[in-house]
């Protein structure tokens, strides 16, 4: 889909969108829109209708047929007997214009329903996919990642949001710390040398401590044992391909609750030890993209994106003097 925008009032864009028929043996179709938002925060109701109407600097364009939408959109209202919950209808009305074959028609109408379900996700700013959560950041914003199950295993990336170049890396945040875990108060650098999240709390602060206590973090870093990471990068790349997320390069990551340890001269990274409920509060420093993904190496049962527990927050983000953000 592409799209076009201008803004007639603040709740009333004006669109021209067209899509690309999936059939090859039929034309692309194009939409001339009015969209309307209505959103009351009292009783808990948000409206988006859109109707297409006539414009004349929204001709039909070559190669598209223009059709043509009655009153299509969404009522969303709150659950009064489950706050946390809502209730979700959506319409859609829609002449395709010309030759459309009704199954055509009826998958793009399920698939359109169906992107509703994103917008809980939207709201949360969190992407779900095979044993992957990923959540979108603004500068300022503080995310918790807290286990579910004892021992649970974790690995944790971030890229910057306007160049998926630059990411999060271990390596070069342990030489700027120097040392193997970080603590609260430690920064967490890119591979540009930018700060790019901030550890405020740790659950586990005293054993992360003992490690960086018994262990030397240039050493630790050259010895290549967190290699074994290495497979979940690659399936981490295959999970972010699905949101159009393609960095070209994915590091090792950030292992949540492993346990680096010596035997002599060798370095190991052992598998979690944390307990139910320990938890990392991070703030982004930039805009970035948060990834936390399961472990390979655990069962294939609790490698289930249902088992990461990652959320964010607004209240530690105050919005920037002057701004007005839609419905206040």
């Amino acid at each position: 889909m592409n799209l076009h925008s201008e803004q007639v009032s603040l709740c009333h864009p004006h669109r021209y969108e067209c899509y690309h028929t999936p059939s090859p043996v039929h034309y692309n179709r194009d939409f001339c829109l009015l969209y309307s938002f209505f959103r009351d925060n009292e009783s808990g109701v948000h409206m988006g209708i859109c109707k297409s109407v006539k414009n004349v600097s929204c001709n039909p364009q070559p190669h598209f047929v223009r059709a043509e939408a009655f009153d299509t959109g969404f009522y969303i209202r709150k659950d009064e007997k489950n706050p946390e919950q809502s209730h979700v209808t959506f319409i859609t009305q829609v002449d395709q214009k010309g030759n459309y074959p009704a199954w055509l028609t009826d998958n793009i109408n399920e698939n359109q329903a169906a992107y509703i379900l994103n917008i809980r996700r939207a709201m949360n700013r969190i992407l779900i996919s095979e044993g992957v959560k990923t959540i979108l950041l603004d500068a300022g914003m503080i995310f918790t990642v807290k286990t579910t199950f004892h021992e649970q295993a974790l690995a944790l990336w971030a890229f910057n949001r306007q160049d998926l170049n630059e990411v999060m890396t271990m390596s070069r945040t342990r030489r700027t710390i120097q040392r193997v875990v970080p603590v609260p108060g430690d920064c967490l650098y890119s591979n540009l040398g930018t700060e790019m999240l901030e550890v405020l709390a740790d659950s586990d602060e005293d054993q992360s401590h003992y490690i960086n206590a018994g262990l030397g973090y240039r050493a630790y870093t050259e010895s290549g044992c967190e290699e074994i990471h290495r497979p979940a990068c690659e399936h981490l790349h295959q999970q972010l391909m699905l949101f159009g997320l393609s960095p070209p390069e994915i590091p090792l990551p950030w292992p949540l609750w492993a346990v680096p340890s010596a035997n002599g001269i060798e370095y190991v990274c052992k598998p979690s030890d944390a307990q139910v409920g320990d938890f990392l509060i991070l703030k982004a420093c930039v805009d970035c993209v948060v990834v936390v993904a399961s472990c390979l190496d655990q069962e294939e049962e609790l490698r289930s994106e249902e088992h990461i527990n990652i959320s964010s927050s607004l209240k530690y983000w105050p919005p920037s003097p002057g701004v007005k953000y839609f419905g206040e």
